[in-house]
Formats: structure tokens, sequence, C-alpha cells
């Protein structure tokens, strides 16, 4: 089932690099996202630059989503925070690049398909694991299997053997 999942995901997922300016949008998999332009935020223990990209869908705004690129001040080391939508069918990623000639940015869109659904199969596999550990039989011949390796029989009531000879 998890192959089956996984297969589906990187069949029907699609991905997008490219360079926007503020106003410029993207089209992925009937999803357009409007590049908003980049702003300064300040985090707890980093600095960052914050995109605001605007999901339309069918014409209708969807959803903002914000990716980050931050430097941290202790370690100076610099991340990307990609912005994340999930759904039921599929998740939808921005994640912010570099900063290329004056206002453009690089910024990589995903329409990840069924990634929930490849979880969906790991829960499905450990509730088969544990309605097989929890069936009578299985318990039964496991104590018949080490009766037999330990080479006892079983033992017999003596009082109720006495009673079913009188």
């Amino acid at each position: 089932m998890c192959i089956i999942r996984v297969e589906f995901t990187s069949h029907f997922s699609d991905k997008c690099d490219v360079k926007l300016t503020p106003g410029e949008s993207v089209v992925v998999q009937g999803y357009s996202f409007v590049f908003e332009g980049v702003r300064k935020v300040q985090g707890p223990n980093f600095d960052a630059d914050e995109a605001q990209v605007r999901v339309y869908l069918d014409g209708r705004e969807q959803y903002l989503l914000q990716p980050q690129k931050r430097l941290y001040h202790a370690s100076g080391q610099t991340m990307t925070e990609a912005a994340i939508e999930p759904g039921f069918t599929r998740d939808l990623y921005v994640a912010l690049g570099e900063r290329l000639e004056g206002d453009a940015w690089a910024v990589r869109v995903h329409y990840k398909a069924f990634v929930n659904w490849i979880w969906l199969g790991g829960v499905v596999m450990s509730l088969g694991g544990l309605l097989a550990l929890m069936d009578k039989r299985y318990r039964i011949r496991e104590r018949k299997r080490i009766g037999s390796e330990s080479g006892s029989q079983p033992t017999v009531d003596n009082g109720a053997m006495a009673e079913a000879r009188s």
C-alpha cells in the first residue's frame, strides 16, 4: 500500500522553479501563485526575508503563503523556511530561493499530490498488524507450539477425572 501511494505521489506531483518579480505569477496544476514581493521580518533569533505569495484557484483567492529565507544570529547560517498549505488530496509548498537582480527572486513551487495518503497507508498497515496480534487463533497456536517444544503434556485436573470414573 505504501509503495503504491508513493508512486501516486511521484506521478501526480508537479514543481516549478521560476524567477519572479512582484506582480508576476506562475500556474501549477491549476493553482495560480502570485508573487507580491518580499519584506524584512525579525524573529527571536533570526532576521528573515519573507515573501508574500497569494494562491488562487479558479480566479478566487484561496491562501496566503509566506515562505522565508532566514539568517540565524548565533550560527550565521542561512536557512529556507518553506510555506506549506496541506490538503486531503494535495499539499502546496512555496520556497523562497536567492535574491536575483533587482526585485527578482528565485521561487520554487511544489504541488504534491496524495502526500497524506502515504501516512494513511502506514496507519492501515499498523492497524492490520494490531488486528493480527489480537487474533485468538494466533495465541492458541503459539501456546501449543511452546508446550510441544518444552515436552510437557497438558495437565489434567485429577478431581475431574475421579468424578468422571464414578
